[in-house]
């Protein structure tokens, strides 16, 4: 189970990074619009890994690292 839960951290930040990625062509293109839509989508993405713990009973070996992402 813990490692199904690793496997979704994995997928969210390896989403976040391309989101970001995304984010900033959207930047040089002036669209404000997408930028909006790519960081929301990157903030969601430590709370689907640490969500992905709690279901399974366990605190995310994760949660300084997903803190610091959302700061």
């Amino acid at each position: 189970m813990t490692r199904d839960s690793h496997d979704i951290c994995l997928e969210s930040f390896d989403s976040g990074i391309a989101d970001l990625s995304d984010a900033l062509t959207a930047i040089s293109c002036h669209e404000m619009d997408r930028l909006t839509q790519m960081l929301g989508a990157v903030a969601s993405y430590p709370e689907a890994c640490q969500d992905a713990f709690l279901e399974q009973g366990e605190e995310s070996p994760l949660k300084e690292i997903d803190q610091n992402w959302i700061s």
